[in-house]
């Protein structure tokens, strides 16, 4: 197969990671909002590009356009984020965890 399109409903820097492991880069990607819902689907290419954290979490594809849709999607994310992060207990091993998965998406939006 030299071409694969794909949406899923979460986990996207995984599918991302482990696509590109099997032989595949990312040729395009596009967010998509229908329904009340957030849809990332994206297409791969048999090949290999090599990708960065950043890359992989926020797509490469969709961090160099930051449309309207991307600002809008993931300011939603640092938001569930943020409330997951004042519901958590201060000894939580996660908080760090979170704490910088915020400052990311802050950068970004």
């Amino acid at each position: 197969v030299n071409r694969l399109i794909i949406s899923s409903n979460n986990k996207y820097e995984e599918l991302r990671k482990k696509t590109c492991e099997l032989g595949y880069y990312i040729n395009d990607e596009i967010i998509v909002y229908e329904d009340n819902k957030y849809y990332i689907i994206m297409e791969f290419v048999k090949g290999k590009k090599e990708y960065t954290k950043r890359d992989l979490y926020f797509g490469p594809i969709l961090l160099n356009n930051k449309d309207e849709l991307f600002k809008t999607y993931y300011s939603n994310i640092k938001c569930e984020k943020e409330f997951i992060l004042n519901n958590l207990p201060d000894n939580s091993l996660k908080r760090d965890i979170i704490v910088k998965e915020i400052e990311l998406l802050d950068k970004e939006i």
